[in-house]
């Protein structure tokens, strides 16, 4: 969750210039894309079973999700539901101090096309929507150039407005 950006910077303004979030989910996100995280993220299901739920909410389609097989740690995930209850997301979702990239994948399955500015909706000026092309909710892997110079053009453009 990018609830953890968007903390330091309400708790540590003085510390933050600005936020990029990374395939945020929308605020209503459709159905059965937990259910896929769930699947993908659970070794004891098949290799098989894990890729088509990765196809299903984090990749693009043409993308390779096998990569991503490995590196799950699913006895973290009951901590890191409760920590991003607290503060519940109605006390932080509206409220930010520094400016903020919302980088979004353009067939991400977690932010229909629909929800594509919520953000800029609850956050005025400050968001800068972007959206990268042939990318699901796994932008990185997937488009690891374009995210790396959508974030560097955008805090030049930080640096302009200083």
């Amino acid at each position: 969750g990018h609830w953890v950006a968007r903390m330091t910077d309400l708790r540590h303004p003085q510390r933050v210039r600005g936020v990029v979030v990374l395939g945020a989910a929308a605020r209503q996100f459709p159905p059965g894309m937990a259910d896929a995280l769930a699947i993908a993220s659970d070794p004891q299901r098949t290799d098989e079973a894990r890729l088509e739920a990765l196809r299903v909410c984090m990749f693009a389609p043409g993308n390779d999700p096998s990569a991503w097989l490995a590196g799950w740690h699913p006895q973290w995930r009951a901590a890191y539901r409760e920590a991003s209850q607290h503060p519940p997301r109605e006390a932080w979702y509206g409220q930010a101090h520094a400016p903020l990239l919302d980088l979004q994948g353009a067939q991400d399955a977690w932010r229909p096309p629909a929800t594509r500015g919520e953000l800029r909706d609850a956050l005025g000026e400050k968001v800068t929507v972007k959206v990268i092309e042939r990318a699901g909710h796994a932008l990185v892997p997937e488009q690891p150039e374009a995210v790396a110079r959508a974030i560097v053009d955008w805090v030049r453009g930080l640096d302009r407005v200083r």
